[in-house]
């Protein structure tokens, strides 16, 4: 059994999986700890954590689908770019708590 898939193409798909991941659970995660914190609780240090994370993910998203434009892998970099689009979107929306907090 291998850990690490054969080809390039699969072990770059490999590298940006937990980034891609990450966008959507931490969107998820965000919910559903706000829907039971209680009104006023503290929820700025985690929140605070979250958005750099998306920041980190959001610099990941860009710069992999600037690689893939200059490499002519298109297909890759639109995937890239739908990703940079979820962040952002993702990010945006999960600011509001933080200026809740």
């Amino acid at each position: 059994m291998r850990v690490f898939p054969p080809s390039p193409r699969g072990r770059e798909r490999l590298l940006y999986f937990p980034f891609r991941v990450y966008v959507v659970l931490a969107m998820l995660a965000v919910e559903l700890v706000h829907g039971q914190m209680p009104r006023h609780g503290d929820f700025g240090v985690g929140l605070l954590l979250v958005a750099c994370g998306y920041v980190l993910c959001l610099l990941v998203f860009v710069l992999s689908a600037i690689i893939h434009v200059v490499t002519r892998h298109y297909e890759a970099a639109l995937l890239d770019c739908f990703f940079v689009l979820l962040t952002v979107v993702f990010g945006y929306h999960s600011l509001r708590y933080l200026a809740i907090a």
